[in-house]
């Protein structure tokens, strides 16, 4: 789905402690965005919302969303992390290139995680836009390594609480998936 990983930040954002005031902004830069998050709005103020915005063009997506996002960071920092960008539809990626193309200054990090071997085995968007926006210093990678055995057992245990008396599964658990 178009903007996928998107839509998901913003509702989990939403729906967070001061989820009121991302709605608000919402409502008034990205109509067409609020629009599309049954479960940060009501019934009928979604109904309401969607009768009265104009239908979406990818420009108009592209320039709401930007201007939602700026009117979020103006005041405090916003950090937005999206996962999984080798999964990632066009639509995604072409708000990122745009959002990382705007002049203004904005108090936002936008981190996006993804496989490269996910990225470069196929004819995927992201092996375009990432090489683009280093170019024109608009994003930085970070290559990870791997993890060693300890660190994903401590994410397993952490991740799937086990009962005192299976703990001793978790280091060949932790070998396995490694």
């Amino acid at each position: 789905e178009p903007y996928l990983p998107i839509l998901d930040a913003l509702a989990r954002l939403g729906r967070a402690a001061d989820g009121a005031r991302v709605v608000q902004v919402l409502a008034r830069y990205a109509p067409t965005w609020l629009g599309q998050m049954p479960g940060v709005v009501s019934g009928a103020r979604l109904r309401a919302l969607q009768r009265r915005t104009p239908p979406a063009t990818r420009e108009r997506m592209l320039r709401e969303l930007t201007e939602a996002v700026e009117a979020l960071a103006a005041d405090r920092l916003l950090v937005l992390r999206l996962d999984d960008l080798h999964w990632s539809d066009a639509s995604t990626l072409d708000w990122l290139a745009f959002l990382a193309g705007r002049p203004e200054r904005a108090r936002l990090m936008l981190i996006g995680i993804y496989r490269p071997v996910e990225v470069l085995g196929r004819d995927h968007p992201l092996a375009t836009v990432k090489p683009e926006l280093q170019f024109h210093r608009q994003c930085r990678e970070l290559a990870l390594g791997a993890l060693d055995d300890a660190a994903v057992e401590h994410y397993v245990a952490r991740r799937c609480p086990v009962a005192a008396e299976d703990a001793p599964v978790l280091p060949r658990l932790a070998r396995a998936i490694r």
